[in-house]
């Protein structure tokens, strides 16, 4: 609703002025209202008028917006996201367990402190932060944000891995799990968490690991396959493009050979092709595995709580500590790029060269 008055000014011109109601006040209850004046004509002051009214739709089609809607535009802008298998496994975990946490509400009251609460909970390792700072980004860029609250130094800075005495505590914990496990008469654990520690490999490489790929004499585990899952939830192997073979001190595989199978032969072709961490009848042992064991350690002998992720990265920092440079420490995890290798240095290391 809006009104068009005829007026006079100081000069004795004839002007029109427009006073333009741009809906209620939520404090008060009253009518707000926009008032113009200055048109030499009524059709300047109707443009002024409909100019008005859209400015101030958009702004409360702006301020109203939902999270789920921005989360669309956003995933909108790259349609080609299907075609990359990494993105769209990023996307499934993000519409399975983030956005239902903010789904319905504005953007724009969605706080900091709300975001790493949530993460906390669902995401510890902060492996999808870089989304959700997408997100908020695109978010700024069209107007639905006056200040991102989201950045890298925000959202990261209290990361666990990014703290070093968190660091001190993760490696305190490892150590002190890897003296529990052989009190609770379990080899194949403590051989598990043993290798993931001497050679920083994932633990999807470590299950995949058959008697084939060790070699007692020369103290070396070969590593070219990873266990993954398909479409159908099976699991399988995949071989790895850049195989690699790690050097590990020989008391590493004492640990394995402890629970070698009696009937085991190195020159035995069929013994070679078995798995060492496996199923019933040489089955493929799940992803998940893994943390189901850790989880189930530090519960039991209440150790603070461990991911799969963190011998790799105590590791990693063992190896630099000690002179390695960034391209050996490159070949030692398996990464194809050395952006992947300088990134986790400067994460753990909080050093900008």
């Amino acid at each position: 609703m809006s009104r068009i008055i005829k007026y006079q000014d100081e000069n004795g011109n004839i002007q029109y002025k427009a006073t333009v109601y741009i809906g209620t006040n939520q404090i008060t209850g009253e009518q707000s209202s926009l008032r113009l004046k200055g048109f030499t004509t009524v059709q300047e002051a109707l443009l002024a008028v409909n100019q008005t009214k859209k400015e101030h739709d958009l702004a409360i089609d702006l301020k109203n917006m939902k999270f789920v809607a921005v989360f669309a535009g956003w995933l909108a802008e790259d349609p080609t996201f299907a075609t990359k298998p990494k993105k769209m496994r990023a996307i499934t975990w993000f519409v399975n367990y983030f956005l239902p946490c903010f789904a319905n509400r504005r953007i724009d009251r969605i706080t900091l402190a709300q975001i790493k609460k949530t993460l906390k909970k669902i995401d510890s390792d902060y492996r999808y932060s870089g989304m959700i700072i997408s997100i908020f980004t695109y978010a700024y860029e069209n107007g639905y944000l006056k200040r991102n609250p989201v950045t890298e130094d925000s959202l990261v800075e209290n990361n666990p891995i990014n703290d070093h005495s968190e660091i001190s505590r993760t490696k305190s914990a490892i150590d002190q799990l890897l003296q529990v496990i052989p009190t609770r008469r379990d080899p194949v654990q403590h051989a598990f968490f043993k290798v993931l520690e001497a050679t920083g490999m994932t633990a999807s490489e470590c299950l995949a690991l058959s008697w084939g790929d060790i070699d007692t004499v020369g103290s070396t585990i070969r590593i070219n396959k990873r266990v993954s899952t398909d479409a159908r939830g099976h699991n399988m192997i995949k071989h790895l493009r850049n195989s690699r073979i790690i050097k590990v001190n020989y008391r590493h595989l004492d640990c394995l050979m402890a629970i070698r199978p009696r009937e085991f032969c190195f020159f035995n072709d069929k013994s070679n092709r078995k798995r060492i961490f496996h199923g019933h009848a040489n089955s493929l042992l799940s992803t998940q595995v893994p943390q189901r064991w850790l989880n189930g350690l530090t519960k039991a002998s209440n150790i603070p709580h461990l991911c799969t992720r963190n011998f790799r990265e105590i590791h990693a920092l063992a190896c630099f500590a000690n002179g390695m440079s960034i391209t050996e420490v490159q070949y030692r995890l398996g990464h194809t790029s050395k952006k992947s290798t300088i990134a986790l240095y400067r994460r753990l290391t909080q050093q900008d060269h």
